[in-house]
């Protein structure tokens, strides 16, 4: 089992995922998009192409899900009976079985084995994909009310009910050979046999999750202090020695004792479902096809010829050529434009947002800028606030682009215990004067009476603090529009979701100053390729610790945050411990 999984993960990341990101790229091309960006995905998504792009990476992916949980519970089930096939009858069997998805349930199918499966996690997920979080932009506004709390809690609870419900779905739908929705059916009947019992053992190896997965991440940052636990990482700070290889051979050993997590869960599993009185339809065993030990030379029970010279040097030139493309992004990171700044995500979490109190917060946190996000009132005054409705901040279900800005002030804002009014941005520019820079989101509501973009800047211009500001918004026509018509202004675009490759040539044809990606975009390709396009990056919003430090050390340069003080902190101890290099303004900002 542990050798099929290995065999596997490295099929995904060699052929699959190079060869979805293909598909995907060239229907973007096909469809007029170069990238697509936060509501240019769906646009793309509507085109015909994109339809078909999504129906068939949607089905090629449940089917290699499908196999892979197909060959672990096989051989999950032969070796219950004491069996060892070899891997081309395990693979004659799945086959078999796959008549299972000739069925409509097969959409529940997939929302199961790529949705429910990846955001439970630990462990128990496909390795296309092997996890994912719902983004902190939605996670985060639900957080700022108690109602939002609940509902969180509720799902979570929903979720992990569903998954222990589901548990021998998988094992009943190979094994019985059925449709997912009679598996899950049977499943159930299965599950309520066990009880309490498949609660305890689901708990055992909750905790043997945490310490293959959750102690290294420890050991790592607590000894070692790094928070980004990655070859390139271990190798960018201590270079070429022994403590270099020591630290990798522990990741590696890491990485290798998390692989076991899947097969060792549904060997259980499968136990489980055999206790339970699960019927385990797997045909006999001819003797012909029994497996001898499987070795990497003898993988399905024949010897593979040797391969001629010629192929062999190519296979050898190949992988070459793969090492030589990781070692070159491992010793040749694009370097940091400029020292990490800290932003107060609509001020701060210090009063009501987007308020002169969190504001303050700001202030005396020392941010480089404090956030603030801009909506024009019924009378086109730029007034600062987030929602366009007001229910969420003072229980009435009021519109901003019904009310004048004087009305507007009259209201009172509630927030975790603080109260506070709404300011307009001259007030805003008064009150931050001499004291922090600005990050002005535009945002559209629809009803704007007048430009907002030309209003803002104007107001701006007016009270001379166009140079202290930078401006960010979540469309990209607005970002455009500010950096033609106002090219001495700095304005950036924030992107929460993405199709496709992050192509840094492309990138650099966009007028975009800087970029604003969600947390749940962070990883290590992602800002390769975004730093590649010489742009500075930044995350919003990030509150906890460990990631501000974790994306520090990856090499953003900057985030947003409500907890400014916690920010500010962070990045001058990252400052003070860091050996990073980076550029003077005017270096990177030439055009």
């Amino acid at each position: 089992m542990l050798l099929f999984e290995l065999l596997y993960k490295v099929f995904i990341w060699v052929v699959v995922q190079p060869l979805f990101r293909f598909v995907l790229n060239i229907t973007l091309t096909v469809s007029g998009y170069q990238l697509a960006f936060n509501d240019f995905t769906l646009g793309f998504l509507l085109t015909v192409p994109g339809v078909i792009a999504a129906v068939v990476l949607l089905a090629l992916s449940s089917l290699f899900t499908y196999i892979e949980f197909a060959v672990l519970i096989t051989l999950s089930g032969y070796g219950l009976q004491g069996k060892r096939p070899s891997l081309r009858f395990l693979l004659r069997e799945t086959r078999s079985s796959l008549r299972g998805l000739a069925h409509p349930s097969t959409f529940l199918f997939s929302l199961y084995i790529l949705g429910l499966l990846p955001i439970v996690g630990m462990g128990f997920s496909p390795s296309l994909l092997p996890g994912y979080s719902i983004p902190n932009f939605i996670t985060g506004e639900l957080r700022k009310t108690t109602w939002g709390n609940y509902l969180l809690l509720g799902l979570a609870v929903l979720i992990f009910l569903l998954f222990l419900a589901s548990l021998f779905t998988m094992p009943v739908m190979v094994l019985q050979k059925c449709s997912f929705g009679k598996a899950f059916v049977r499943g159930l009947r299965l599950t309520r046999r066990c009880g309490i019992r498949l609660i305890g053992a689901y708990a055992g190896f909750l905790l043997l999750w945490g310490l293959l997965a959750g102690l290294p991440q420890l050991v790592f940052r607590y000894m070692f202090g790094m928070a980004d636990i990655t070859f390139a990482k271990i190798a960018s700070v201590y270079g070429f020695s022994w403590q270099s290889l020591t630290l990798m051979a522990l990741l590696l050993l890491s990485g290798l004792a998390q692989l076991i997590l899947l097969p060792l869960l549904l060997h259980h599993v499968v136990r489980r479902y055999g206790a339970a009185g699960g019927e385990i339809g797997l045909p006999a065993l001819p003797d012909d096809q029994q497996g001898p030990p499987l070795t990497l030379r003898r993988l399905s029970g024949v010897r593979f010829p040797s391969p001629p010279r010629p192929v062999k040097w190519t296979l050898a030139g190949a992988a070459l050529l793969v090492l030589g493309y990781g070692m070159l992004r491992i010793f040749n990171d694009p370097p940091g434009l400029h020292p990490p700044i800290v932003v107060g995500h609509r001020g701060s979490a210090y009063g009501v947002e987007n308020t002169l109190e969190a504001l303050q917060g700001a202030i005396d946190a020392g941010t480089d800028y404090a956030e603030v996000d801009i909506l024009l009132s019924a009378d086109g005054v730029p007034m600062v606030i987030h929602d366009t409705n007001l229910g969420r901040l003072t229980g009435e279900s009021l519109n901003v682009y019904d009310l004048t800005a004087e009305e507007l002030q009259r209201l009172t804002l509630m927030q975790n215990g603080y109260t506070g009014k709404i300011p307009t941005l001259e007030e805003v520019i008064r009150f931050c004067r001499g004291k922090t820079g600005l990050a002005v989101e535009i945002k559209l509501h629809g009803h704007e009476q007048g430009d907002v973009v030309e209003k803002t800047m104007t107001m701006l211009q007016q009270n001379q603090y166009l140079e202290e500001c930078i401006f960010l918004s979540l469309e990209y026509d607005l970002v455009e529009d500010i950096n033609t018509r106002y090219p001495e202004a700095t304005a950036g675009y924030c992107v929460y979701v993405n199709v496709g490759s992050l192509n840094p040539g492309i990138l650099r044809t966009m007028k975009i100053d800087f970029v604003v990606i969600e947390e749940s975009m962070v990883s290590s390709g992602n800002l390769y390729d975004l730093r590649g396009a010489w742009l500075p990056v930044y995350v919003w919003t990030v509150n906890d610790r460990a990631n501000m430090q974790r994306y520090l050390e990856l090499g953003v340069n900057g985030f947003i945050t409500d907890y400014p003080d916690v920010g500010a902190q962070t990045v001058e101890e990252y400052l003070q411990s860091s050996d990073a290099v980076y550029l003077d303004e005017a270096e990177w900002k030439t055009d």
